[in-house]
């Protein structure tokens, strides 16, 4: 029992600055590396949606930007 207390004892005793140095640095590689990752899968996909022609959601064409109708198409 009296290792046990000893062996968590040790779990509380402050990092020396270059543990937390290295550990610091680690992070920001893992960081770098999963945004370089996030970047390239982004533009993939932003290539691919380029190659795509488009695709109304609906399937129903846009209407043209001017809606007015002529007074010949007006309903009486």
């Amino acid at each position: 029992m009296g290792f046990h207390f000893a062996e968590q004892a040790l779990n509380w005793l402050p990092m020396d600055q270059s543990a937390k140095a290295k550990e610091r640095e680690a992070r920001q590689q893992r960081l770098g590396r999963a945004l370089r990752e996030n970047l390239k899968r982004r533009k993939a996909q932003s290539r691919g949606r380029a190659d795509e022609p488009a695709v109304p959601v609906d399937g129903v064409e846009e209407a043209p930007s001017d809606t007015r109708l002529s007074p010949q198409s007006r309903p009486d």
